[in-house]
Protein backbone atom coordinates (compact mmCIF):
# COMPACT_ATOMS: atom_id res chain seq x y z
CA UNK A 1 0.00 0.00 0.00
CA UNK A 2 2.96 2.54 0.86
CA UNK A 3 4.30 2.25 -2.94
CA UNK A 4 0.23 3.03 -3.80
CA UNK A 5 -0.51 -0.38 -5.20
CA UNK A 6 -3.36 -2.46 -4.10
CA UNK A 7 -3.84 -6.17 -3.72
CA UNK A 8 -7.21 -7.66 -4.52
CA UNK A 9 -7.84 -11.40 -3.26
CA UNK A 10 -9.36 -13.43 -6.45
CA UNK A 11 -12.06 -15.41 -5.07
CA UNK A 12 -11.04 -17.79 -7.86
CA UNK A 13 -7.91 -19.78 -8.30
CA UNK A 14 -5.45 -17.66 -10.71
CA UNK A 15 -1.93 -17.02 -11.31
CA UNK A 16 -0.06 -14.52 -13.17
CA UNK A 17 1.99 -17.17 -15.66
CA UNK A 18 -1.58 -17.19 -16.68
CA UNK A 19 -1.56 -13.81 -17.90
CA UNK A 20 -0.20 -12.33 -21.13
CA UNK A 21 -0.90 -8.74 -22.08
CA UNK A 22 -0.41 -6.55 -25.07
CA UNK A 23 -1.46 -3.51 -25.24
CA UNK A 24 -5.17 -3.13 -24.69
CA UNK A 25 -5.72 -6.83 -24.56
CA UNK A 26 -5.55 -9.15 -21.55
CA UNK A 27 -5.19 -12.88 -22.39
CA UNK A 28 -5.88 -15.04 -19.04
CA UNK A 29 -5.21 -18.61 -19.27
CA UNK A 30 -7.27 -21.39 -17.55
CA UNK A 31 -7.09 -25.28 -17.29
CA UNK A 32 -3.89 -26.20 -14.89
CA UNK A 33 -3.22 -23.37 -12.62
CA UNK A 34 -6.51 -21.15 -12.60
CA UNK A 35 -10.00 -21.24 -13.17
CA UNK A 36 -11.90 -19.99 -16.11
CA UNK A 37 -13.60 -17.60 -13.89
CA UNK A 38 -10.85 -15.72 -12.69
CA UNK A 39 -11.30 -14.16 -16.59
CA UNK A 40 -14.58 -12.65 -15.04
CA UNK A 41 -12.87 -10.69 -11.91
CA UNK A 42 -10.22 -9.14 -14.56
CA UNK A 43 -12.75 -7.75 -16.71
CA UNK A 44 -14.45 -6.31 -13.74
CA UNK A 45 -11.07 -4.58 -12.67
CA UNK A 46 -10.39 -3.58 -16.39
CA UNK A 47 -13.50 -3.23 -17.93
CA UNK A 48 -11.77 -0.68 -20.73
CA UNK A 49 -9.81 -3.86 -21.30
CA UNK A 50 -10.27 -6.37 -24.03
CA UNK A 51 -9.76 -9.63 -21.77
CA UNK A 52 -9.68 -13.07 -23.53
CA UNK A 53 -9.92 -16.49 -22.20
CA UNK A 54 -7.57 -19.10 -23.85
CA UNK A 55 -7.97 -22.79 -22.91
CA UNK A 56 -4.90 -24.67 -22.05
CA UNK A 57 -4.54 -28.60 -22.71
CA UNK A 58 -1.68 -29.47 -22.32
CA UNK A 59 0.00 -30.04 -18.97
CA UNK A 60 3.19 -29.18 -19.68
CA UNK A 61 2.36 -26.48 -20.51
CA UNK A 62 0.44 -25.07 -17.45
CA UNK A 63 0.41 -21.39 -17.68
CA UNK A 64 -0.21 -19.45 -20.56
CA UNK A 65 3.33 -17.61 -20.65
CA UNK A 66 4.39 -20.74 -21.20
CA UNK A 67 3.15 -21.50 -24.78
CA UNK A 68 1.90 -18.19 -26.34
CA UNK A 69 3.71 -14.97 -26.18
CA UNK A 70 2.34 -11.67 -27.57
CA UNK A 71 4.42 -9.71 -29.69
CA UNK A 72 2.68 -6.91 -30.86
CA UNK A 73 -1.04 -5.98 -30.58
CA UNK A 74 -1.21 -7.95 -34.35
CA UNK A 75 1.14 -10.80 -34.01
CA UNK A 76 1.92 -13.77 -31.23
CA UNK A 77 3.77 -16.92 -31.27
CA UNK A 78 1.74 -19.87 -29.37
CA UNK A 79 2.23 -23.76 -29.63
CA UNK A 80 -1.24 -24.99 -31.11
CA UNK A 81 -1.09 -28.08 -29.26
CA UNK A 82 -1.42 -26.52 -25.60
CA UNK A 83 -4.43 -24.71 -26.63
CA UNK A 84 -7.56 -25.88 -27.43
CA UNK A 85 -9.61 -25.60 -31.08
CA UNK A 86 -11.39 -23.06 -30.01
CA UNK A 87 -9.30 -21.44 -28.31
CA UNK A 88 -7.02 -21.33 -31.33
CA UNK A 89 -9.67 -19.91 -33.57
CA UNK A 90 -10.05 -17.03 -31.37
CA UNK A 91 -6.44 -16.05 -31.61
CA UNK A 92 -6.30 -16.11 -35.38
CA UNK A 93 -9.71 -14.04 -35.50
CA UNK A 94 -7.53 -11.56 -32.77
CA UNK A 95 -4.07 -11.65 -34.07
CA UNK A 96 -3.49 -10.85 -37.76
CA UNK A 97 0.24 -12.98 -37.65
CA UNK A 98 -0.86 -15.84 -35.29
CA UNK A 99 2.60 -17.50 -35.67
CA UNK A 100 2.80 -21.16 -34.39
CA UNK A 101 6.02 -21.99 -32.76
CA UNK A 102 7.51 -25.76 -33.42
CA UNK A 103 7.59 -28.08 -30.44
CA UNK A 104 11.64 -27.38 -30.64
CA UNK A 105 10.84 -24.28 -29.41
CA UNK A 106 8.26 -24.58 -27.16
CA UNK A 107 9.78 -27.29 -25.27
CA UNK A 108 12.86 -24.61 -24.49
CA UNK A 109 9.66 -22.33 -23.48
CA UNK A 110 10.58 -19.76 -26.01
CA UNK A 111 7.36 -18.18 -25.81
CA UNK A 112 8.39 -17.65 -22.71
CA UNK A 113 11.12 -14.70 -23.31
CA UNK A 114 11.50 -11.23 -22.45
CA UNK A 115 11.49 -8.23 -24.75
CA UNK A 116 13.47 -5.30 -23.95
CA UNK A 117 13.01 -2.84 -27.04
CA UNK A 118 13.93 -4.83 -30.28
CA UNK A 119 15.42 -7.63 -28.47
CA UNK A 120 13.65 -11.00 -27.34
CA UNK A 121 15.63 -12.73 -24.26
CA UNK A 122 15.25 -16.32 -23.89
CA UNK A 123 17.33 -19.78 -23.76
CA UNK A 124 17.38 -20.93 -27.04
CA UNK A 125 15.62 -20.92 -30.29
CA UNK A 126 15.30 -23.40 -33.20
CA UNK A 127 17.22 -21.58 -36.25
CA UNK A 128 13.10 -20.90 -38.04
CA UNK A 129 12.41 -18.59 -34.86
CA UNK A 130 15.48 -16.65 -34.70
CA UNK A 131 14.85 -16.08 -38.51
CA UNK A 132 10.84 -15.29 -37.95
CA UNK A 133 12.14 -12.76 -35.03
CA UNK A 134 14.68 -11.09 -37.39
CA UNK A 135 12.45 -10.77 -40.06
CA UNK A 136 9.92 -9.02 -37.36
CA UNK A 137 12.51 -6.61 -35.91
CA UNK A 138 13.63 -8.35 -33.22
CA UNK A 139 17.55 -9.74 -32.29
CA UNK A 140 17.17 -12.81 -30.08
CA UNK A 141 19.71 -12.90 -26.96
CA UNK A 142 20.11 -16.27 -25.83
CA UNK A 143 20.87 -17.14 -21.75
CA UNK A 144 22.16 -19.86 -20.18
CA UNK A 145 19.00 -20.82 -18.15
CA UNK A 146 19.34 -24.51 -18.22
CA UNK A 147 19.01 -25.04 -14.45
CA UNK A 148 15.84 -22.86 -14.67
CA UNK A 149 14.30 -24.61 -17.46
CA UNK A 150 14.00 -28.29 -14.62
CA UNK A 151 11.06 -25.83 -12.62
CA UNK A 152 9.03 -25.66 -16.14
CA UNK A 153 9.43 -21.91 -17.19
CA UNK A 154 11.92 -19.39 -18.27
CA UNK A 155 13.06 -15.72 -18.31
CA UNK A 156 9.56 -14.30 -17.98
CA UNK A 157 9.09 -16.20 -14.60
CA UNK A 158 11.81 -14.75 -13.05
CA UNK A 159 10.69 -11.36 -13.75
CA UNK A 160 7.94 -9.15 -12.30
CA UNK A 161 6.32 -6.38 -14.22
CA UNK A 162 4.60 -3.74 -12.54
CA UNK A 163 2.63 -1.50 -14.72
Amino acid sequence: MEKGYVVRKSEYFFEGGDVVREGNTILIGYGFRSEFNAADQVRALFPKRDVLSVSLIDPYFYHLDTCLHALDKQTILYYPPAIDASSQRMLKRKYKKAIPLLEEDALNFSANMVRIKDTAFLYDCSSELETTLAVLGYLVERLDLSEFLKTGGSINCLKLQLN
